[in-house]
């Protein structure tokens, strides 16, 4: 089956993300599609972002585990770090 249809089987609502400069897709450097995904709220992180890596076509997610991360900067006007 399709990346779409194997995300959704684990609960994702899937979109594919249009492109704000060209008429059509998102397209990677590598020619890969981009798909944004809605989980809703995560209540374990770490098992979605295993489960979504060992999807046959999934390059890459942005999931990010507490477990693998230290700290947050949150940009904007004033930007600001967050640490564990």
């Amino acid at each position: 089956g399709s990346v779409k249809r194997k995300i959704e089987r684990i609960g994702g609502k899937v979109s594919l993300r249009e492109s704000n400069s060209k008429v059509g897709p998102c397209i990677s450097d590598n020619g890969n599609f981009i798909l944004d995904v809605d989980f809703g709220a995560l209540e374990n992180p770490g098992e979605l972002e295993a489960r979504l890596n060992r999807i046959a076509g999934v390059v890459d997610n942005g999931i990010f585990p507490a477990e693998i991360i230290d700290r947050v900067i949150v940009g904007g006007k004033s930007a600001k770090i967050l640490k564990k």
